[in-house]
Protein backbone atom coordinates (compact mmCIF):
# COMPACT_ATOMS: atom_id res chain seq x y z
CA UNK A 1 0.00 0.00 0.00
CA UNK A 2 1.80 3.45 -1.04
CA UNK A 3 1.89 6.04 1.65
CA UNK A 4 -1.03 8.16 -0.16
CA UNK A 5 -3.57 5.52 0.54
CA UNK A 6 -2.24 4.55 4.00
CA UNK A 7 -2.76 8.73 4.60
CA UNK A 8 -5.96 8.62 2.96
CA UNK A 9 -6.84 5.21 5.37
CA UNK A 10 -5.99 7.43 8.48
CA UNK A 11 -7.41 10.19 7.67
CA UNK A 12 -10.71 8.03 7.25
CA UNK A 13 -10.26 6.50 10.34
CA UNK A 14 -9.31 9.45 12.45
CA UNK A 15 -12.74 10.83 10.69
CA UNK A 16 -14.73 8.24 12.18
CA UNK A 17 -13.49 9.34 15.50
CA UNK A 18 -14.62 12.51 15.19
CA UNK A 19 -17.94 11.39 14.17
CA UNK A 20 -18.15 9.39 16.83
CA UNK A 21 -16.94 12.30 19.15
CA UNK A 22 -20.03 14.35 17.84
CA UNK A 23 -22.27 11.74 18.11
CA UNK A 24 -21.46 10.90 21.78
CA UNK A 25 -22.05 14.23 22.20
CA UNK A 26 -25.51 14.61 20.17
CA UNK A 27 -26.47 11.46 22.72
CA UNK A 28 -25.51 13.43 25.86
CA UNK A 29 -27.36 16.70 25.11
CA UNK A 30 -30.28 15.17 22.99
CA UNK A 31 -32.97 15.58 25.41
CA UNK A 32 -32.09 19.38 26.43
CA UNK A 33 -31.58 20.33 22.47
CA UNK A 34 -34.84 18.62 21.88
CA UNK A 35 -36.82 21.20 24.80
CA UNK A 36 -34.69 23.93 22.91
CA UNK A 37 -35.20 23.11 19.88
CA UNK A 38 -39.61 22.67 20.45
CA UNK A 39 -39.65 25.86 21.92
CA UNK A 40 -37.66 28.02 19.12
CA UNK A 41 -40.62 25.91 16.74
CA UNK A 42 -42.84 27.07 18.93
CA UNK A 43 -43.86 23.03 19.41
CA UNK A 44 -45.99 22.16 21.93
CA UNK A 45 -47.13 18.63 23.30
CA UNK A 46 -44.44 16.44 25.19
CA UNK A 47 -45.88 13.20 23.27
CA UNK A 48 -44.26 14.78 20.47
CA UNK A 49 -40.62 15.41 21.98
CA UNK A 50 -40.57 12.50 23.57
CA UNK A 51 -41.44 10.50 20.11
CA UNK A 52 -38.76 12.52 18.32
CA UNK A 53 -36.31 11.82 21.03
CA UNK A 54 -36.99 7.58 20.79
CA UNK A 55 -36.45 7.77 17.19
CA UNK A 56 -33.03 9.93 17.41
CA UNK A 57 -31.77 7.61 19.86
CA UNK A 58 -32.77 4.32 17.67
CA UNK A 59 -31.40 5.97 15.07
CA UNK A 60 -28.40 6.53 17.12
CA UNK A 61 -27.54 3.65 17.93
CA UNK A 62 -27.54 2.49 14.58
CA UNK A 63 -25.22 5.46 14.09
CA UNK A 64 -22.89 3.69 16.15
CA UNK A 65 -23.00 0.26 14.77
CA UNK A 66 -22.38 2.19 12.04
CA UNK A 67 -19.32 3.60 12.77
CA UNK A 68 -17.93 0.30 14.57
CA UNK A 69 -18.57 -1.21 10.97
CA UNK A 70 -16.66 1.39 8.87
CA UNK A 71 -13.94 1.42 11.91
CA UNK A 72 -13.46 -2.56 11.08
CA UNK A 73 -13.87 -2.04 7.36
CA UNK A 74 -10.91 0.62 7.26
CA UNK A 75 -8.39 -1.19 9.74
CA UNK A 76 -8.94 -3.84 7.01
CA UNK A 77 -8.49 -1.83 4.42
CA UNK A 78 -5.28 -0.25 6.65
CA UNK A 79 -3.90 -4.02 7.01
CA UNK A 80 -4.02 -4.74 3.25
CA UNK A 81 -7.33 -6.68 3.38
CA UNK A 82 -9.24 -5.14 1.02
CA UNK A 83 -11.12 -7.60 -1.27
CA UNK A 84 -13.00 -10.52 1.19
CA UNK A 85 -16.33 -11.98 1.80
CA UNK A 86 -15.66 -10.10 5.68
CA UNK A 87 -15.86 -6.74 3.86
CA UNK A 88 -18.74 -7.59 1.58
CA UNK A 89 -20.64 -8.52 5.00
CA UNK A 90 -19.36 -5.44 6.52
CA UNK A 91 -20.76 -3.53 3.56
CA UNK A 92 -24.11 -5.22 3.68
CA UNK A 93 -24.17 -5.01 7.14
CA UNK A 94 -23.87 -0.94 6.66
CA UNK A 95 -26.53 -0.48 3.99
CA UNK A 96 -29.30 -2.86 6.23
CA UNK A 97 -28.02 0.07 8.95
CA UNK A 98 -28.90 2.89 6.89
CA UNK A 99 -32.15 1.42 5.89
CA UNK A 100 -32.86 0.72 9.45
CA UNK A 101 -32.37 4.69 9.52
CA UNK A 102 -34.18 5.11 6.86
CA UNK A 103 -37.40 3.24 8.16
CA UNK A 104 -37.26 4.63 11.66
CA UNK A 105 -36.96 8.18 10.17
CA UNK A 106 -39.94 7.39 7.97
CA UNK A 107 -42.20 6.21 10.85
CA UNK A 108 -41.03 9.44 12.87
CA UNK A 109 -41.84 11.83 9.95
CA UNK A 110 -45.42 11.29 10.36
CA UNK A 111 -45.05 12.89 14.03
CA UNK A 112 -42.57 15.87 12.53
CA UNK A 113 -42.48 15.97 9.21
CA UNK A 114 -39.08 17.41 7.95
CA UNK A 115 -37.62 13.38 9.38
CA UNK A 116 -38.93 12.63 5.97
CA UNK A 117 -35.87 14.39 4.45
CA UNK A 118 -33.70 12.51 6.78
CA UNK A 119 -35.64 9.52 5.62
CA UNK A 120 -34.27 10.39 1.58
CA UNK A 121 -30.54 10.67 2.70
CA UNK A 122 -30.78 7.56 4.36
CA UNK A 123 -32.31 5.36 1.84
CA UNK A 124 -29.83 7.38 -0.77
CA UNK A 125 -27.36 5.96 1.51
CA UNK A 126 -28.01 2.97 1.77
CA UNK A 127 -28.42 2.97 -2.34
CA UNK A 128 -25.06 4.01 -2.48
CA UNK A 129 -23.13 1.24 -0.08
CA UNK A 130 -25.35 -1.64 -1.85
CA UNK A 131 -23.61 -0.57 -5.11
CA UNK A 132 -20.32 -0.17 -3.37
CA UNK A 133 -21.13 -3.27 -1.83
CA UNK A 134 -22.22 -4.81 -4.93
CA UNK A 135 -19.10 -3.97 -6.78
CA UNK A 136 -16.90 -4.99 -3.71
CA UNK A 137 -18.43 -8.51 -4.22
CA UNK A 138 -17.72 -8.84 -7.77
CA UNK A 139 -13.98 -7.62 -6.93
CA UNK A 140 -13.90 -10.39 -4.56
CA UNK A 141 -15.10 -13.12 -6.95
CA UNK A 142 -12.85 -11.73 -9.67
CA UNK A 143 -9.65 -12.21 -7.46
CA UNK A 144 -11.12 -15.67 -6.64
CA UNK A 145 -10.75 -16.75 -9.83
CA UNK A 146 -7.62 -15.16 -10.33
CA UNK A 147 -5.93 -17.11 -7.07
CA UNK A 148 -7.20 -20.26 -8.40
CA UNK A 149 -5.40 -19.80 -12.21
CA UNK A 150 -2.16 -18.91 -10.60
Amino acid sequence: MNSNTRNSALLTEIFIYILAACLLVLDVGLWPLSGWYMKIRNMTGEGIRITLVVILYACSVLGWFILWKMLRLIRNIRKGIVFTEQNVSILRAVSLLCLGVGILTFAGGFFYQPLFFVTLAALFLTLVVRVVKNVMHKAVEMKDELDLTV
